[in-house]
């Protein structure tokens, strides 16, 4: 004789397993989560529910991920400010997040960084014009790409 199955589970507690499965994989933005959810075929009001009660639980916090992903977009993956504004508004992360998190580039050090990949990718003898599309493609300002220029290729003609 066959055991009888099993009763069925709340939608809530199927949604909240959905959601922690997701962010056991990585730290996800509250919109990439709700996403999720919605792909599941969880209800907006259930997945509200478990939104807020994850960030109340401080498992989904848009603010800590935006300040990790610029770190890492300085630090590990030497890009300019523009580069690291998309990847977050295009992972939905909340506009004052960002904002906040994208204080930590300053022009000094976007230059800097700029200037760095410069002098390790280029020499004086390249030309410049290459060097400020590589600088464009990694996400840096204006300001940041002349400054870097203007240390890198003296004299060149911008």
């Amino acid at each position: 004789m066959a055991a009888p199955p099993p009763p069925p589970r709340e939608p809530r507690t199927v949604a909240m397993g959905y959601a922690l499965d997701y962010l056991r994989r990585a730290e996800r933005t509250e919109a990439e989560l709700r996403r999720h959810l919605a792909r599941k075929g969880v209800a907006d009001d259930t997945a509200e529910s478990v939104v807020a009660d994850l960030k109340f639980q401080r498992y989904l916090d848009d603010s800590r991920l935006a300040e990790r992903e610029t770190e890492l977009a300085q630090t590990l993956r030497l890009e300019g400010r523009l580069k690291a504004q998309a990847r977050l508004e295009r992972r939905g992360a909340e506009d004052a997040a960002v904002e906040s998190a994208l204080t930590q580039y300053t022009e000094a050090d976007e230059r800097g960084l700029a200037e760095g990949l410069l002098r390790k990718r280029f020499s004086s003898d390249d030309d410049p014009a290459k060097a400020a599309r590589y600088l464009v493609a990694k996400g840096f300002g204006e300001e940041a790409v002349r400054g870097a220029l203007d240390a890198v290729f003296p004299g060149w003609d911008g």
